[in-house]
């Protein structure tokens, strides 16, 4: 869905819902990571909390791409500009955490390939820089996805993406039996394979959004119904514990984004429960708070202070709220690196001027 801007350029809407989901997925995250005993009995809330991640990020990224091949703009501004929201605060991240913490969770985080050193077992669950992992999916799947969109048509995009998913699931159920349950979980909580099925999933939201307006309980229904394929598809074949998991998250974190999509204009009270101020300023600055939060936590709880468990938490979340406001407003929010451009020599011809977007 696009809207006209003042210049006749078209411009993609935004959807203010979004933010919120944004909010309540970094929320699961933080609920994931706190101490023992806080999470509510609520089981694996990181994983929904990530594919609900996966799922705002496939939706919106596939729209940027298909934007951009309506307009022929080509795939580099398109690279320019996740490049220079990513890279900043995850570089920022690293350097901190290899001069406060060096180790191997370094070069397997600057390589973009924790999910790899994880499931290998070069890394573990407990260290600083572990929630790289699935940042490492989102990058190998988007070294891939934005030339599938660009230059495929979209009746052979939904035919590999369907099959895509049918080989995550069944890749899924291969590592639940040919290894060990420790092993098994470990490819299948982070196999990039696995993980994007629900980035395929958001993905096909951006190619139906306008019959999503148009029809929304059509949309939601299909969404159901392949959510429940893919749960009697991995039932079937004798899956239990994460399997399942990734069966029925991938679905319902898709109906989810949908459900935001459309909830201005058909679930009213639902919009106004995503729209609220604080959960929509949460969301926006959630990738620096899933950033920030876990080496700030793993250094607190590893440092030699007297302080009960509680007040390791608290000091925790304060410099996590120090460091995530200071991120946002010198390195993340739209226009603040302009300086960096104001000191490079500009050889561009006269009259010409270029804008930074933030994706």
């Amino acid at each position: 869905m696009s809207v006209q801007g003042t210049s006749g350029e078209s411009k993609l809407a935004h959807y203010a819902a979004l933010d919120g989901l944004r909010g309540i997925a970094i929320l699961l995250v933080l609920i994931e990571h706190a101490p023992t005993g806080w999470k509510m009995n609520m089981p694996w809330p990181g994983f929904a909390g990530v594919d609900l991640f996966f799922a705002l990020s496939g939706f919106l990224i596939t729209r940027i791409v298909l934007h951009a091949r309506q307009r022929r703009a080509g795939l580099l501004p398109f690279f320019k500009r996740r490049a220079r929201r990513i890279v900043p605060p995850l570089a920022l991240t690293i350097l901190g955490v290899w001069l406060l913490a060096p180790g191997p969770w370094v070069w397997w985080a600057a390589l973009q390939a924790m999910n790899i050193g994880y499931s290998l077992g070069h890394v573990t669950h407990d260290q600083p820089l572990i929630h790289c992992w699935s940042l490492g999916v989102e990058e190998h799947f988007y070294a891939l996805w934005p030339f599938v969109v660009y230059l495929a048509s979209e009746r052979r995009v939904k035919a590999w993406s369907l099959w895509a998913c049918v080989a995550g699931i069944a890749l899924a159920l291969w590592c639940a039996w040919r290894f060990e349950p420790g092993q098994a979980v470990r490819w299948i909580y982070c196999a990039t394979p696995i993980r994007a099925i629900t980035l395929i999933g958001g993905a096909m939201l951006a190619y139906h959004e306008a019959d999503l307006h148009a029809r929304p309980g059509r949309v939601l229904a299909w969404i159901a119904g392949m959510g429940a394929s893919l749960a009697g598809l991995a039932w079937l074949a004798g899956a239990s514990g994460v399997v399942l998991t990734v069966a029925w998250s991938a679905p319902v974190c898709v109906a989810a984004v949908a459900a935001g999509i459309v909830a201005p204009a058909h679930f009213p009270p639902l919009a106004d429960v995503l729209s609220v101020a604080w959960l929509r300023a949460v969301g926006r600055v959630s990738y620096g708070l899933y950033l920030y939060h876990w080496p700030i936590t793993w250094m607190v709880n590893n440092a030699d202070l007297p302080f009960s468990p509680a007040r390791r938490y608290a000091l925790s979340a304060t410099l996590t709220a120090a460091a995530v406001l200071a991120s946002w407003r010198l390195i993340e929010r739209p226009g603040a690196l302009d300086w960096l451009r104001a000191r490079t020599p500009k050889h561009h011809a006269p009259g010409k001027s270029s804008t930074v977007a933030a994706l």
